[in-house]
């Protein structure tokens, strides 16, 4: 196939034609020439063209130099010889990643693995607390990044096979593992495993047809990684798994045609919610999962909701469903996650970063004016930093922190979950100096966020209290 066609500006027999890799003829297309094959970039990124090359397009400097500019899947290069030699100009600075996603190890110092469209995974180890570098470990296309040991080491996928890097921080050192048979999405969902650390789950797809859990062993040498089939065939092609945090024999799988399924015995066997149908997957993605960690049997799932919600939760491990979309457009989730509290969930989506607030019952939309108006493929919470971190579609990894005082619900000042005649009383106390509100009452007495607690926050939780 071609994909980008175009000739010097000087020299009209020279032709150059770019698909998979690119060609050039300084013969007016009499004979041609492979300027580099597409595996030479693997281990020479700065000085061999990435595969795919959409556009080749030549321009004149002031001294009427010829520069040709070559766009690849894997970057931008630049030529002043008719690509007899190119050069990455797009290896730092661009700040252009297209990012499936993320992990972040979950102590300090934080340390972010991604794994992108092209520019393969990636690592950033260093911390300089301002924009963060990242070091290609391997080129291609990574996705569904799992952790069983809090980032020690990280499984991933990658379209038919999955790798994992044991010591990811320290070595570049890893092992995998073809997908075992066939069926499977182009990134195949991954789960770590919930007991294991040298355990991952993958969604399939089957060894020998049907879709099944394959279970992942790195062996203890880890020289290899083993697969078993569970044996259950569910209705169609996985496109999410997850666990509950708080009990891990519960499990759950959601199917690219929108069947949920749970499990209270570890897999052993599954129960199918036969009265609900939820979203449907990116095709070649998934859908997503996340089981709350503060209430046994909150559930959560999100995937295609362009005619249905993009978001369900269910309090029952799934045995029914509710739709959570107040405030939240139709759209694609690609991902979702959450605090520890539950009181605020973030979903990657194709239209932005949203979160829904408990407190609220409502999503809103989180880029405000200085986040990019892009796709948002992914995103994982940090506790211990109070940050949900992005990963965006061509812009690279954006973070969103929270405020300490989030789980604060304004005008529940004695915080029991409700609003009202009680909080009001407070408040008045607050004012004539009665009582002396400490930190967290004050926020809560604030209603107008001024700094300041006065009649006006009274009208406000007023207001509140009649409005139910």
């Amino acid at each position: 196939w071609i994909n980008g066609f175009n000739s010097s500006n000087l020299e009209r027999d020279r032709i150059f034609i770019g698909g998979m890799e690119a060609f050039e003829s300084s013969s007016g297309a009499s004979e041609w020439a492979l300027v580099n094959s597409w595996w030479e970039y693997y281990d020479n990124i700065e000085s061999k063209l990435h595969a795919d090359i959409p556009e080749i397009r030549f321009y004149l400097d002031e001294e009427y130099n010829e520069i040709a500019l070559v766009s690849t899947d894997g970057g931008l290069y630049i030529s002043d010889d008719y690509l007899s030699s190119v050069q990455n100009i797009s290896l730092s600075g661009l700040g252009v990643s297209q990012y499936y996603s993320t992990y972040s190890q979950k102590f300090h110092p934080y340390q972010i693995f991604a794994g992108s469209q092209d520019q393969g995974l990636q690592k950033s180890i260093t911390n300089n607390e301002t924009i963060q570098d990242f070091e290609q470990i391997i080129s291609g296309d990574y996705g569904h990044l799992v952790s069983g040991n809090d980032g020690i080491g990280i499984w991933t996928n990658y379209p038919g096979f999955t790798i994992h890097y044991p010591d990811i921080s320290n070595s570049n050192a890893s092992i995998s593992l073809d997908f075992p048979g066939s069926g499977y999405l182009w990134i195949a969902p991954l789960m770590e495993h919930p007991e294991f650390s040298n355990k991952a789950i993958l969604g399939g797809g089957g060894i020998n047809g049907g879709n099944h859990l394959i279970e992942l062993t790195l062996s203890l040498q880890g020289n290899q990684i083993t697969f078993d089939e569970n044996p259950y065939n569910f209705s169609s092609t996985i496109s999410a798994m997850g666990y509950s945090p708080i009990d891990t024999s519960y499990r759950y799988v959601l199917t690219e045609n929108g069947k949920f399924y749970y499990s209270s015995n570890s897999g052993e066997n599954w129960n199918m919610n036969l009265s609900f149908t939820g979203p449907g997957a990116h095709y070649f993605y998934g859908s997503t999962i996340w089981a709350s960690p503060n209430q046994l049997g909150k559930v959560f799932i999100g995937g295609s909701g362009y005619s249905n919600s993009p978001v369900y939760i269910s309090n029952n491990h799934g045995e029914t469903f509710e739709e959570l979309n107040n405030g939240l457009p139709n759209t694609l989730v690609f991902e979702l996650t959450g605090t520890p509290d539950d009181l605020l969930i973030f979903a990657a989506t194709e239209i932005g970063p949203y979160g829904y607030s408990e407190n609220e019952d409502e999503w809103f939309l989180l880029s405000g004016i200085s986040a990019p108006d892009q796709t948002y493929w992914t995103v994982d919470y940090i506790p211990e930093i109070n940050t949900a971190r992005f990963g965006t579609y061509g812009r690279g990894i954006w973070d969103f922190v929270i405020d300490n005082n989030y789980d604060i619900n304004l005008g529940d000042v004695n915080f029991d979950n409700i609003i009202n005649i009680q909080d009001i009383i407070l408040v008045i106390n607050f004012i004539i100096d009665l009582t002396e509100p400490d930190t967290q009452e004050f926020i809560a007495s604030d209603i107008n966020e001024d700094g300041i607690i006065n009649v006006l926050d009274i009208v406000q939780l007023v207001n509140m209290v009649l409005n139910g």
